[in-house]
């Protein structure tokens, strides 16, 4: 958790309330996502999922209710957390959980970023093609007390995902720009191809603009353009 002891040196009451009212809710998500809590010892808590793609779900899930609560109460301590996710065998010992594949999700935790996830290269491997998310490929770290570096992903913020997602389209607004340029005929495939850019950059004044061009927009074009 980011900023804990500062904040409780603050206002140690709302800082505690407030920390409960996000463990309740990370309970109530974890359970909802087929895991368990084995410990919530000072300003962390882990937990045990039957399936990855459920841990993952969950993490998202809570960074995503913590974020938006945030906004909505800016009055009160912003408590952000950090997440770290791995998979493989685990020892249960007393009601808590033990074993290296415990301390990798600790260190993968320590290279989030605040209100951040990252995940083990194992994870992204079992959740890369199950998930409507982006991920970030940070590559090998090496970390304290494991004996080998770990490949690491990050899953991106929306906010990092819409700011790819733009340029890409600006991108591709520029390659249609080209090819129009290249080529002797301006026709329909060139102006509808405009058009997508333009719309996938929300740019939508050019996207009317480059429809309207259209010498043949048929009724297809249309409903596709208002329901992209």
């Amino acid at each position: 958790m980011d900023g804990y002891s500062h904040l409780m040196q603050v206002n140690e009451e709302a800082t505690l309330g407030v920390l409960e009212t996000d463990r309740e809710i990370f309970g109530r998500l974890i359970a909802h996502h087929r895991g368990r809590i084995f410990n919530t010892g000072g300003d962390s808590i882990l937990a045990e999922f039957t399936s990855v793609v459920e841990a993952v779900r969950c993490a998202m899930a809570f960074q995503k209710d913590i974020s938006g609560r945030k906004a909505d109460t800016p009055d009160q301590p912003l408590l952000r957390f950090r997440i770290g996710i791995n998979i493989g065998d685990i020892m249960i010992r007393d009601g808590d959980l033990f074993g290296n594949r415990v301390n990798i999700a600790a260190r993968l935790e320590g290279l989030a970023e605040p209100g951040g996830i990252c995940i083990s290269g194992n994870v992204y491997e079992q959740v890369k093609n199950k998930l409507f998310c982006a991920f970030e490929d940070l590559g090998a770290q090496s970390v304290k007390n494991i004996a080998e570096p770990i490949l690491v992903c990050r899953i991106a913020a929306q906010g990092r995902v819409a700011k790819k997602a733009l340029e890409s389209a600006l991108k591709a607004i520029e390659v249609v720009k080209r090819a129009m340029r290249l080529s002797p005929y301006h026709d329909d495939w060139y102006n509808w191809g405009l058009m997508n850019a333009y719309f996938q950059a929300r740019q939508l004044k050019q996207a009317i603009l480059a429809f309207e061009r259209l010498e043949h927009p048929s009724t297809g074009n249309h409903l596709r353009l208002a329901a992209s």
